[in-house]
């Protein structure tokens, strides 16, 4: 039994650290009334795409904004009237810091918040 704990234990350590590969993703606001879609450029690389935001119709769904970027996490926000869109940067490659990488974006009613 120990044995088996400890070589569950090094994978999980060794496919922690594993790049995931880029794949369409959907998220929906908190009320499923608006939501995300993001697709990206190709299934592994340089985490570039598009993503499409709707707003959810009876008969058929609308879309209100188009950035020029991909995301695995998004966050879909309706409040008091304002539409907020939170993403995360993609996985970075190298083995140091570099301000170019993106860790957050925020955007409020189709444009960036800060």
């Amino acid at each position: 039994m120990l044995l088996f704990l400890a070589w569950t234990v090094l994978l999980t350590a060794l496919a922690a650290d594993d790049e995931a590969s880029d794949a369409p993703v959907v998220f929906a606001d908190q009320h499923g009334c608006a939501y995300a879609r993001s697709i990206p450029d190709s299934l592994y690389g340089n985490h570039t795409g598009k993503t499409y935001i709707y707003l959810v119709g009876t008969e058929s769904d609308t879309l209100i904004e188009t950035y020029n970027w991909y995301s695995r996490r998004i966050y879909v926000v309706n409040h008091s009237g304002d539409r907020y869109i939170v993403r995360t940067g993609p996985w970075q490659r190298g083995r140091e810091a570099n301000t170019a990488d993106l860790s957050i974006g925020f955007y409020r009613n189709g444009k960036i918040d800060c």
